[in-house]
């Protein structure tokens, strides 16, 4: 077995919490050592875990910590650790544990008592009792809680057992409402040690949500819309040990501001092609509903999830279904991809400091096509990918991740390629423009990987005022046809119906997170924080950097390629970036995209703004930050 072992950590004197981040300590200690930190990605909930322990351990209330958190994720954990203590030991578990054949118990040699023990959950599920034993830990840290919250996961069930055991509790997550509200419920079991008045998903549904109507499929079945009721009751049941903050809600807080486009870029023939011979598998009822954007009953929903996946794919490349073409040659034979390169390399040119992150919950037919285009342009990049998945030409390790992320922080990467394996933790505070290749129907699994760039002090190399995190959505749109056409409508594809669903979701949670914003106690909680020696610094545009923020980065060693232009052959690129036309490609149509549609709020009024636009960036209409996922790309005409 392989570990590391505890180690001193050496760090600088006079870090200070932020504002939100000293109401939850206080928080944390006036509820008896409990809370769960639901703030919104980039917050720095993992500076707050380590702050709110220390600070309890100061007053004597608790002695070691046990923090779990996902395996790609420990080094990251270690690294905000390092910078908000001084002189605390900790030890990481790095190895697979032994298991006695005879008793069928894992025996973690090695592990002690340290100030820290930090575990990935996979390590945490097989013996989180043996665990305990061996270091003497007291409280246990969750980051990126939701991971627990089915109370039917291991995950949920190993915490539930060694809950009894901590004197406290910490649960951190930017997700604390995901597919359904609901979702709720595991999590406080887990927090308050099964202490809460309402101990079912059933139960919860039942008193906070009532039914607002029905909406009628096209071959009967119904679907039921639902909106929530008795919040202030809700808030009473679960709002003492739950501190919920929004980056909306801390105007003052130096972070980039969030400019949303949506970018729907027509099909090439082939791809659609393609597209519909990859919807055959379904009913025809069910692609009539995807077509026309009619909701699903829950059964079905879950019963064509699977049979999605290559229409989802092929709405990103040609060669998830084309065995003729590979990753490199579809990365500019399919629109969307296309778009996106272009998209990059004209942001690169254009912002000498620019850095990029490229997001896609496929690894097939998103991000190894991404990757294959950025490598023929020449531009430098990195992969946070599942570990043992390759992507040109490299197989993903967890060493392999956590370099391409440092160096990506240190400038020397343009862009980084994360998937879903990326979406959670990841500190890129540099970034400058995040482009989504798709959807997914659970929304924050798209508002994680949007905002992976989007952190306190992010950009800190920049005014203020200048600090900007541009987040474009790519979505593939099914061409009109002549009939569509004279009656002035579209199909729906399914990138649409994705982002559709996902946004009927988070209007949903919207909800129910709003009714848990209490403002009013923030004098109250920032006094008490002090009273417990907490060191509070205020939001301002010169303050401090936090405590998770990298430097400036570096000049890139190779410099961003130029754009691709419409005919030309990526098989002809020189070390210039200049690509020359080839007459065996001159036969793809080029994307349609130079001319869509973009939206945006209007700061002064708040009303929805819409024009047509080019590529200029002028276009884009202005920078704002408090966009939601409320967006249905499906209503746009192309």
């Amino acid at each position: 077995m392989q570990w590391d072992l505890t180690k001193i950590a050496e760090v600088a004197d006079g870090i200070r919490a932020f504002p939100h981040q000293g109401e939850a300590i206080a928080r944390f200690l006036e509820n008896d050592n409990v809370l769960v930190a639901a703030h919104e990605v980039g917050l720095g909930k993992s500076v707050f875990g380590s702050m709110a322990f220390e600070t309890a351990r100061r007053l004597g209330r608790l002695n070691r910590a046990l923090v779990v958190v996902p395996a790609g994720l420990r080094q990251n954990f270690v690294d905000n650790l390092t910078k908000t203590t001084k002189g605390s030991t900790y030890q990481v578990l790095v190895g697979k544990a032994d298991v006695d054949p005879e008793e069928h118990r894992v025996h973690f040699a090695g592990l002690g008592p340290t100030d820290y023990t930090i575990v990935s959950y996979s390590m945490f599920r097989k013996d989180p009792e043996a665990v305990v034993r061996k270091t003497g830990a007291d409280l246990l840290i969750m980051d990126e809680m939701h991971r627990a919250r089915s109370r039917r996961s291991e995950t949920f069930a190993a915490a539930m057992k060694i809950r009894p055991k901590m004197k406290g509790f910490i649960g951190l997550t930017g997700s604390i409402f995901n597919n359904d509200p609901d979702e709720l419920v595991p999590l406080m079991r887990i927090a308050t040690n099964d202490e809460i008045p309402i101990r079912s998903e059933h139960q919860f549904n039942t008193f906070f949500k009532e039914v607002a109507g029905e909406q009628q499929g096209f071959f009967g079945g119904t679907k039921q819309t639902h909106r929530p009721r008795r919040l202030s009751q809700m808030a009473q049941a679960f709002g003492k040990y739950l501190d919920l903050r929004e980056t909306s809600d801390l105007p003052d807080a130096p972070m980039p501001k969030k400019q949303v486009e949506v970018i729907p870029v027509e099909m090439s023939d082939l791809q659609k092609q393609l597209y519909q011979f990859s919807l055959q598998r379904l009913p025809w009822a069910t692609r009539f509903k995807i077509a026309h954007n009619i909701p699903m009953d829950k059964r079905e929903s879950s019963s064509v999830f699977a049979m999605l996946l290559a229409s989802r794919q092929v709405s990103n490349s040609v060669h998830t279904l084309h065995t003729g073409i590979g990753p490199e040659q579809a990365a500019f034979h399919t629109p969307k991809i296309r778009t996106m390169l272009e998209d990059v390399t004209q942001h690169l040119r254009r912002t000498p400091d620019g850095q990029v992150v490229v997001f896609s919950n496929m690894v097939v037919g998103g991000i190894d096509v991404a990757a294959a285009g950025l490598k023929r342009l020449g531009v430098p990049f990195g992969t946070f990918i599942g570990k043992g998945r390759e992507v040109a030409g490299e197989r993903s390790t967890e060493e392999s991740r956590t370099e391409d992320v440092e160096a990506y922080n240190r400038g020397e990467l343009k862009v980084l390629l994360i998937s879903g394996a990326g979406a959670e933790g990841l500190n890129l505070p540099n970034t400058t423009f995040a482009a989504t290749l798709d959807g997914h129907f659970n929304p924050e699994r798209i508002l994680q990987g949007e905002a992976r760039g989007r952190r306190l002090g992010g950009q800190s190399h920049r005014p203020l005022a200048k600090r900007r995190l541009i987040v474009r959505r790519y979505v593939s749109v099914v061409p009109p046809s002549w009939l569509d056409k004279i009656f002035g409508r579209r199909e729906t594809s399914v990138d649409e119906y994705v982002y559709s669903v996902a946004a009927q979701k988070h209007r949903m949670n919207k909800a129910f997170k709003d009714a848990f914003m209490r403002p009013e106690d923030d004098d109250k909680l920032l006094a008490l924080a002090e009273s417990f020696g907490v060191a509070v610094q205020d939001y301002a545009p010169d303050a401090s950097e936090a405590p998770d923020i990298t430097k400036a980065p570096d000049t890139p060693k190779t410099p961003p390629a130029a754009a691709i232009a419409p005919g030309e052959d990526p098989d002809a690129a020189t070390g210039s970036g200049k690509l020359v036309a080839k007459s065996h490609l001159q036969q793809v149509k080029p994307a349609k995209h130079r001319k869509y549609l973009r939206r945006w709020r209007d700061p002064e009024t708040g009303e929805w703004r819409y024009a047509y636009a080019d590529d200029s960036p002028s276009a884009a209409g202005p920078a704002h930050s408090n966009v939601s996922l409320d967006v249905n790309p499906g209503a746009y005409k192309v």
